[in-house]
């Protein structure tokens, strides 16, 4: 089948759509949770909380040197590297769903009908890629981790976005010579994409089977491994930069994944922890959360571990489920909980996703296969692997907060929720199609389009939610703590939302640098004791200085060289 060129245009057009929308609700600066430590962490090369996400902080530092002609602070070029990628992966994902509505077509409308000159053969995978294009890009949940730069997820999203584009690709010319570069750039693609974060290499199951079913003598060839392998090697080698720049001890360290040998860091990282320099195999597992098997209750103690049961298991996928009911019409109903008047918003969608799949196995099994071993993978998969304890607002009543997650984690399944707003997009074209008539012509259409507003809904439902313009809450939270403090002084904070836009303002804007800020729950870590006496010492304390003309405190007469004296403590309290 001769495949034509793919619409880059509409594509383009629509990552321009996208990044203007959250450029419009853009946060203005950090907000709480991670924002501020990956925000500091990229602007100093630092090294954020376990795994280190070496390609992010990388590519942030980038960024931020290539937007610096713009004037605009660090923490919004770092909120747009989120819009950007974000954005990016919805072109991408356009081009995909296009070709395979292309196919979807050419398998259903009657002969003469499916040319690209045909207006009735051409405008529904342009029309459907739009209309998916748009449902997922303001779904809740990505739209409100695409105007802020909160998590790495968003560049993950791009990965798995080019990894399925590749995959799609390939399908159409798996029998030209050279085709395996697409696949072995795929493995490229996600092994890169894991030193950003491991959601990168979620697309791996479906691409494995769609080659098991449309080329499996591929598995066979020793060439092809041999490549794959390089390309993995490759990737994540990337690794090796988290102990180097360890070394050099940036004010962001995390985890401190210093290694004694060059040796005992490749054996870390191309065994993926399991091996080599502890420090750095510590932080590639994230030892430091000690995160319970996926056969465990995480609600029982650690010291009396219990087996993970089928009724909790039920409840993580009634919580995955709220977080979906969040995406298309989360202002219809303030309530966190489902079964609200947003359901037959969520049911609707939901239809359409799987109406989606419907078309996607019609236009080609390999389609079907793929798009619906990735979404099982991305929702189902994830639920099961990341075994959350009770949700945080859906936890039933003999769940306290020590059995709930400390946070709401829809953003875990930002993929799943972008990928279901392209499914959504191909089953409205087709419920379009469906309205008009069979080889309906353009007049039908026409009259048939209003169903297409469909697409407008979250736009609309979800603006007031997922918008951050002007939210300055958490700078000026963290402000008004630190210049509480008096100089010198130490702040004592319990996790991240207490820590990390200090973070931000200290390294960042080099706001009251002065100010030691200890974080109770790292004081349990072999490497932070130790990193805070290194740091604290006369040599390395950094000075007050009242940059912003607060005038709250006097001008001590110098850097603590060990303790205050009680003169000058006394003269130091405010005006």
């Amino acid at each position: 089948m001769v495949v034509r060129r793919p619409p880059y245009a509409h594509a383009a057009a629509a990552f321009v759509a996208a990044l203007l929308l959250y450029v419009v609700t853009l946060a203005p600066t950090a907000w709480f949770w991670d924002s501020g430590e990956y925000i500091a962490a990229a602007a100093t090369l630092g090294i954020p909380h376990p795994p280190g996400n070496p390609l992010f902080v990388l590519l942030g530092r980038l960024w931020i040197a290539l937007l610096s002609p713009t004037d605009l602070s660090v923490a919004v070029r770092m909120n747009l590297l989120a819009a950007a990628s974000s954005a990016a992966a919805t072109g991408v994902l356009f081009l995909l769903v296009h070709r395979v509505l292309t196919g979807w077509m050419r398998s259903t409308a009657p002969d003469g009908m499916t040319g690209r000159g045909h207006a009735t053969g051409a405008l529904p995978p342009i029309v459907g890629a739009w209309a998916g294009a748009v449902l997922a890009a303001t779904a809740f949940t990505v739209w409100s981790q695409s105007n802020l730069n909160e998590k790495v997820y968003t560049l993950s999203v791009l990965a798995i976005a080019l990894v399925s584009w590749l995959a799609i690709v390939w399908v159409d010319r798996k029998d030209r010579v050279g085709s395996g570069w697409l696949l072995v750039l795929a493995v490229y693609v996600m092994a890169l994409g894991s030193t950003n974060h491991l959601m990168s290499v979620l697309p791996a199951p479906a691409l494995a089977l769609l080659v098991l079913r449309e080329k499996p003598r591929l598995f066979l060839r020793r060439g092809i491994w041999v490549q794959a392998a390089a390309a993995a090697t490759l990737g994540i080698s990337l690794n090796l930069v988290l102990p180097l720049r360890a070394a050099l001890d940036p004010a962001i360290n995390e985890g401190e994944p210093t290694c004694e040998s060059l040796g005992g860091a490749a054996a870390a990282v191309f065994s993926l922890g399991r091996a080599g320099c502890p420090a750095l195999a510590a932080n590639l597992t994230r030892e430091q959360y000690g995160k319970p098997s996926i056969l465990v209750d995480p609600t029982s103690s650690p010291l009396d571990p219990q087996p993970r049961t089928l009724s909790l298991l039920g409840h993580q996928f009634l919580n995955y489920f709220q977080y979906f009911d969040w995406q298309w019409a989360r202002g219809l109903d303030a309530s966190d909980v489902p079964g609200t008047r947003r359901l037959p918003m969520t049911l609707l969608m939901l239809g359409l996703g799987i109406w989606g799949l419907v078309v996607s196995a019609r236009s080609r099994s390999g389609h079907g296969l793929y798009l619906s071993i990735l979404v099982l993978t991305l929702s189902i998969g994830l639920v099961v692997y990341l075994n959350f304890r009770y949700g945080y607002s859906l936890g039933p009543d003999f769940a306290d907060r020590t059995m709930r997650e400390v946070r709401e984690r829809d953003y875990f399944f930002i993929a799943s929720f972008h990928l279901w707003g392209f499914l959504a997009g191909m089953g409205l074209v087709a419920l379009w199609r469906w309205v008009a008539g069979a080889g309906a012509g353009v007049r039908r259409l026409a009259i048939a389009s209003p169903v297409l507003g469909v697409v407008l809904l979250p736009l609309g439902f979800n603006w007031a939610w997922a918008t951050r313009a002007g939210d300055y809450s958490a700078r000026d939270w963290a402000y008004d703590l630190l210049q509480s403090v008096e100089p010198y002084g130490i702040l004592f904070t319990n996790g991240d939302n207490d820590t990390f836009p200090l973070w931000y303002l200290q390294e960042v804007e080099g706001i009251r640098q002065d100010v030691t800020v200890i974080v109770g729950e790292y004081l349990n870590t072999p490497w932070y004791a130790k990193q805070l006496k290194r740091r604290t010492g006369p040599d390395r304390q950094r000075p007050f200085v009242d940059a912003e003309g607060v005038g709250l405190y006097e001008a001590p007469p110098g850097i603590p060289s060990r303790c205050w004296s009680s003169s000058w403590f006394s003269s130091s309290a405010p005006k």
